[in-house]
């Protein structure tokens, strides 16, 4: 069975390393990611740019057929299904050096890739951790491979893909909904050494404590494991807009 692995930290990210050891004892392992750091690349494709890809040849990768792309993480996948990697049976995309939770996952490398892999057709799975160190990357790596083993065993329904995020010293598994997490003071004005405005995009973490989510359960020390669709449609509101629907038709009638 053949495993894509893929993330947004790039090819030297201490949880991709971990990941690749953990999972190739079990699967046929192919790695494909960005040759650095892409966090918060989203769902970004890169198309006004050629993407060149190298092979990646040395530890951890010995053994597996392995590259790096200059390009995000949705490229990285792309490539992978369309060029590189055959017979593709679950992608999954992680560790990633830090939670991916609520509202940020719509801005992650990380959970994007696991986004286009289900868009293309294929269970997939983001995972992410704390970084806490290389004991916490390991916690998520047998973490992985059990939620790799159950896709595969009960696949999962169209258009769906597992969020999980792993706290240190995790004290149990909550299966949760998406929750909410913003950021106090999101932009940093300063000057440069020539005196020219500069903004820095980042802020202080306010979650929303809702029981039953990502963020409570994290909060709280639990793993959490998020089945996100990526059919967004609201079907309550698209209920109740027959009047939006006949007033347009009045007017271009």
């Amino acid at each position: 069975m053949k495993v894509l692995i893929t993330n947004d930290d790039g090819i030297f990210s201490e949880g991709l390393e971990i990941l690749v050891k953990k999972l190739q004892r079990h699967f046929d392992v192919s790695v494909v990611v960005p040759d650095g750091e892409r966090s918060g690349a989203g769902h970004a494709i890169t198309l006004l740019n050629p993407l060149r890809v190298r092979r990646v040849r040395h530890s951890p990768f010995d053994g597996i057929d392995a590259w790096m792309i200059d390009g995000t993480p949705m490229d990285c996948v792309i490539l992978a299904v369309d060029e590189l990697v055959k017979d593709i049976s679950v992608v999954i995309s992680g560790i990633n050096n830090g939670f991916n939770l609520g509202d940020d996952i719509f801005h992650s490398g990380t959970v994007s890739a696991a986004m286009e892999g289900t868009l293309l057709g294929f269970p997939s799975i983001a995972i992410s951790t704390a970084p806490d160190g290389k004991e916490n990357f390991e916690l998520a790596a047998d973490i992985a491979y059990a939620a790799v083993l159950y896709v595969v065993e009960n696949g999962l329904p169209d258009m769906t893909f597992l969020n999980i995020n792993v706290p240190k010293g995790s004290k149990g598994v909550r299966l949760t909904k998406q929750g909410r997490r913003r950021y106090i003071g999101k932009v940093h004005k300063y000057k440069d050494p020539r005196g020219l405005d500069c903004y820095w995009i980042g802020g202080k973490i306010e979650d929303e404590g809702e029981s039953g989510t990502d963020v409570d359960a994290v909060k709280n020390g639990f793993v959490s494991i998020t089945p996100v669709r990526l059919d967004v449609t609201d079907y309550t509101l698209l209920g109740r807009m027959e009047s939006l629907r006949d007033s347009i038709e009045k007017r271009y009638r």
